[in-house]
């Protein structure tokens, strides 16, 4: 729902009437991040019915980019940026399962993880309308992304269970492992934005911008659970899903 209001009011930001843009080059510097835990996706998983698979992706991005007229309204742009990543995994397990005998209750521990990454690229912007020291402008691009993931993150399952006497007591019910499973990965963007140019500082402005950013096969989870007494292996799973979040950047930009 947040993907399609946000590319309708793109759409709906293009169509307006623009006058002509007096710079033809600018130089910028932005810094962003998704204000919340947004969920990335309910991964795919390859186990029995039952078992949810989630991840959530919390990044902060920054960067630097070069702007230039091409033709008429539209522009190309050049940028580097870099991000750290903070993700949550989260591994939930409810019937229908194969569950031993006195087992209550089934319960994952949401493990947090970090990656960092470095993308360039560039695209195309639109400024949609300039009125005096306000422009609006929307932008489309591509990057390429390369990740390095600062430590797989494995965390346990956790089994509710009533023993031979009766009494509720937590035993381990296996283990999770999320990981970033891509190095290199290609990175679509989305955004637009509004820039300020107060009239006492020509040329200098400040901008506010909000991003979408989306990428397949990000990163990945597998996990076990095997019996709390003879350590067979009961069943298995694993899962993949995608960077897929809505950021809200500052910029600061020097037009030319």
């Amino acid at each position: 729902m947040k993907q399609l209001l946000f590319c309708t009011l793109l759409l709906i930001a293009s169509a307006v009437g623009a006058q002509d843009n007096k710079w033809n080059k600018s130089f910028s510097f932005y810094a962003g991040l998704s204000p919340f835990l947004t969920p990335v996706d309910v991964g795919t998983g390859y186990n029995a019915p039952g078992i949810q698979h989630e991840v959530r992706h919390n990044p902060f991005v920054f960067g630097a980019e070069y702007t230039r007229q091409w033709r008429g309204k539209w522009h190309y742009f050049l940028a580097a940026q870099g991000g750290l990543q903070f993700m949550q995994g989260r591994t939930v397990l409810t019937p229908p399962q194969n569950l031993e005998p006195g087992t209550v209750r089934i319960v994952s521990q949401d493990d947090a993880f970090e990656a960092v990454s470095v993308a360039i690229g560039g695209g195309l912007q639109l400024q949609v309308l300039q009125w005096k020291g306000l422009s609006l402008r929307t932008q489309a691009g591509a990057m390429a992304a390369w990740v390095h993931d600062r430590g797989d993150q494995a965390g346990g399952i956790d089994l509710l269970v009533e023993n031979a006497s009766g009494e509720l007591v937590w035993q381990n019910g296996g283990t999770v492992q999320h990981e970033v499973s891509r190095q290199v990965v290609p990175l679509g963007r989305l955004g637009a934005g509004i820039d300020f140019t107060p009239a006492f500082a020509k040329g200098f402005g400040l901008g506010v911008d909000a991003m979408y950013l989306i990428a397949p096969r990000f990163f990945e989870g597998a996990w076990t659970r095997n019996d709390t007494v003879s350590g067979a292996l009961l069943t298995q799973g694993a899962y993949e899903t995608g960077w897929n979040n809505l950021l809200f950047a500052v910029r600061l930009l020097y037009r030319w």
